[in-house]
């Protein structure tokens, strides 16, 4: 059985200080395949502060920059294709096709997302006025509690695309 203790922080895995457990159930078969120790608010405050710390230099990219962190992220997703379909099928209950259908569309949506990136214009006259997009501050992405992968990635190419 897997045990899930630690968050992802800051460019690490750290230790989560919530104690909360929940279950992890294959909802095929109801063996408890797993445990995810829940964060807390001091686990979503240490979060917070390291996207803000991050976001001083991220919102400084440039559109290629950010273009190619989103292939990295698409590769990173494609050479795991196994991995994250047999997620989909033991903690979903999908069937395999669906399940292969969802992480290939999610690796999909990243790819869409570079391109629009590639094509998005930053800056427009409307009128006489120079209209131009900055990045604001960090965003988080709240999925629900049984959201696959193609709701986080979609949310994630989003957010790593925004900044200009």
């Amino acid at each position: 059985m897997r045990i899930i203790n630690q968050h992802y922080i800051n460019s690490d895995f750290v230790d989560s200080i919530g104690k909360d457990v929940a279950d992890l159930i294959n909802p095929s078969t109801q063996e408890i395949i797993g445990q995810v120790v829940l964060g807390d608010e001091e686990d979503t405050q240490r979060a917070i502060t390291a996207a803000k710390q991050a976001f001083k230099s991220y919102a400084q990219s440039t559109p290629e920059q950010r273009a190619e962190y989103l292939q990295r992220l698409h590769d990173a997703i494609v050479d795991r294709l196994d991995d994250h379909i047999e997620a989909l099928v033991k903690e979903y209950g999908a069937p395999i096709q669906t399940a292969q259908y969802l992480v290939q569309g999610a690796a999909g949506v990243i790819l869409s997302t570079k391109e629009a990136l590639q094509n998005m214009a930053f800056k427009e006259m409307v009128g006489d006025t120079e209209v131009s997009l900055h990045p604001v501050g960090v965003a988080g992405h709240i999925t629900p509690w049984n959201a696959n992968i193609m709701y986080f990635c979609n949310k994630t190419a989003s957010a790593l695309a925004a900044v200009s």
